[in-house]
């Protein structure tokens, strides 16, 4: 019986990983020299942001929604301070 070579196909040999050309850093990144760097979208931000909002306290929410549709609670100093709150809170004030 003749053995005869296979059309270039040879033996096993070491697998070389294919190199890759890493992205060009953006301006809102963290980049170390030769690592990798990661971007974080103003979206990612609020939402680590709202995880620090403290729990909501269901009594008072009851209490100013009775006074609401009571027609007691809404005058113009509560609601411009509700909404400063609320503004003072998305800035990071």
């Amino acid at each position: 019986m003749e053995i005869r070579p296979t059309n270039g196909v040879s033996g096993s040999g070491p697998i070389q990983p294919k190199r890759r050309t890493p992205p060009a850093a953006a301006p809102d990144s963290v980049s170390r020299a030769g690592g990798d760097n990661v971007q974080i979208s103003e979206v990612a931000r609020l939402l680590s942001r709202l995880q620090s909002v403290p729990d909501v306290r269901s009594d008072r929410v009851a209490e100013v929604r009775a006074a609401i549709e009571k027609g007691d609670y809404e005058t113009p100093d509560k609601i411009r301070t509700a909404v400063d709150r609320i503004f003072d809170d998305l800035v990071g004030r």
